[in-house]
């Protein structure tokens, strides 16, 4: 199988696979930095307090080259690797799901990929 043209590519340990192409866009591992407020009482101030950036999770709803691709993908859960893109965008992270999806298409393989940030070089 070959990926449309200007496809993503993207590997994981060794396998590669590419991006439904209506798969919509998902930032690359979102952040935001989590915060708490406090209220001072019987005063007009308040403290705030900044704390760690959190990181969502990485979902892709993938297509591999081969339903062996797409098995090896699925023997890869709780496995920590780079993930990277054609785009030179990488990251050390985590595979914490991978589920298989009907497509319809029998020269298809698609599979849902979730994957957690990890501190690079963990």
């Amino acid at each position: 199988m070959t990926p449309p043209t200007g496809a993503v590519i993207y590997t994981f340990d060794g396998s590669s696979f590419y991006r439904k192409v209506d798969d919509g866009w998902q930032p690359w591992f979102g952040s935001k930095v989590e915060y708490t407020r406090d209220s001072v009482l019987e005063s007009t101030e308040d403290y705030l307090d900044i704390g760690a950036t959190t990181y969502e999770d990485l979902t892709i709803t993938a297509i591999v080259f081969s339903r062996a691709n797409r098995n090896t993908l699925q023997s890869k859960i709780g496995t920590t690797a780079v993930l990277g893109n054609s785009l030179s965008y990488s990251q050390d992270a985590t595979l914490v799901s991978a589920k298989p999806i009907a497509s319809g298409n029998s020269a298809e393989f698609w599979i849902e990929l979730v994957f957690v940030r990890r501190p690079t070089g963990s």
